[in-house]
């Protein structure tokens, strides 16, 4: 028992080849269906732009969107996954927001700095704060999900993202709850574990002495050093407005994500 239903955006932006590839190896794992979405916002919007222009520019985004489809559909059929097509007309994370509620997880590209098309850009943030369905981080890089790394910090949002992994990780080959030292608040990684283990999961226990203001460097480390394959974390567990103003772990992994992060608000 797994995922059955990820929600994929099919944008021929940056990110494309590496969230195609975690969505397929998930689905391919736990034989889930992939709900390819391609939002389609009216070319020129917000330009001032001559009818001929619109029109131009309508025709090329509809050979755009033939392109990419024929790219995706072409790599899911060689890798044997089931999928879905849905063509939305506006804006992509309101696309997926809508979309989310029958889906069980929505994979997404990390925020980037600066540079690339900026499809995927805005996505992951507002994503996170407006989705009622976990996100699935998908940096570049190799795609697996064996070993898993539960990012604990005693949270309310920690606990829901471990809750709604679960189906994750009953597939996991292991499973590793990592706590810094100094953030531990209202749920010891006990009670973590002991829950866990309520629903058939083993799991180790880590602390990771010293993490201070670096705690996202050191949940990095920690998961090199377990040789996770992604990790399970909750979302802005602080204020957004500290995490803006001093940094946090929420922010960090968004935009340089060691390897897949399964993430709930």
């Amino acid at each position: 028992m797994g995922p059955k239903h990820i929600l994929l955006p099919v944008h021929a932006d940056h990110g494309l080849d590496a969230r195609l590839a975690a969505a397929t190896a998930l689905a391919q794992q736990f034989g889930a269906t992939l709900l390819c979405l391609y939002a389609r916002t009216p070319p020129g919007a917000g330009r001032a732009i001559s009818a001929s222009g619109m029109a131009r520019l309508g025709e090329e985004d509809m050979r755009a969107g033939k392109r990419v489809r024929r790219a995706v559909e072409t790599r899911l059929a060689e890798a044997g996954v089931e999928w879905d097509w849905h063509d939305y007309p506006g804006n992509v994370v309101d696309a997926l927001v809508g979309e989310a509620p029958l889906a069980d997880l929505i994979a997404v590209s990390p925020m980037t700095e600066s540079g690339g098309p900026a499809v995927s850009e805005p996505v992951a943030e507002p994503l996170l704060l407006r989705s009622p369905t976990p996100l699935l981080i998908a940096p570049d890089g190799p795609a697996a999900f064996g070993t898993a790394m539960i990012a604990w910090n005693g949270s309310a949002q920690s606990a829901l993202a471990m809750r709604e992994a679960l189906p994750l990780l009953r597939g996991a080959t292991a499973v590793h709850i990592v706590t810094a030292a100094a953030d531990i608040r209202q749920f010891p990684p006990e009670r973590a574990a002991a829950y866990l283990r309520a629903h058939g999961i083993d799991s180790t226990q880590h602390i990771a002495e010293d993490a201070g203001a670096d705690a996202a460097e050191t949940l990095t480390r920690e998961a090199e050093r377990l040789g996770a394959d992604y990790i399970v974390m909750g979302g802005y567990s602080r204020s957004r407005l500290n995490e803006l103003i001093f940094g946090g772990v929420t922010r960090y992994m968004l935009r340089r994500p060691p390897v897949p992060i399964f993430i709930r608000h």
